[in-house]
């Protein structure tokens, strides 16, 4: 059974999505939107600061309909925290919590378009294919 998303979001040209007027509050804070970027927020332990966990907005993308055509939507499901940290060259893996299920994902980043026009670079929980 698939996991429900909160919302989708449309792609528009250049690889962008856009966020709802409704929904920029509700999914980013002020000071990000001021700074025009969104970051992972890292838990780190020890006195090495290993990443043990990262808490953002987490998203999936359906590979397979994109084939077909453009403007396909992202799949958003809020922020979630990403455990059982795996480092992994340049990106990190673990599980997010979706509907009570664990689900593998990844850290990413994505391209953003609020309602005034302003783009957004975003780091994202990136979902693995089910």
């Amino acid at each position: 059974m698939k996991s429900k998303p909160v919302l989708s979001l449309v792609e528009q040209s250049c690889g962008t999505f856009i966020v709802p007027a409704e929904l920029v509050n509700e999914l980013l804070t002020s000071e990000e939107i001021s700074k025009g970027e969104s970051r992972l927020i890292v838990k780190t332990a020890g006195s090495w600061q290993v990443p043990v966990s990262a808490f953002g907005l987490v998203v999936s993308f359906d590979y397979e309909a994109s084939k077909k055509a453009l403007g396909q939507p992202l799949f958003v499901y809020g922020k979630r925290t990403l455990t059982n940290w795996k480092q992994c060259g340049y990106e990190a893996e673990g599980k997010v919590s979706i509907n009570g299920k664990k689900r593998r994902a990844f850290t990413s980043s994505k391209l953003f378009r609020l309602p005034d026009n302003s783009l957004l670079s975003g780091q994202v929980l990136h979902l693995g294919n089910e």
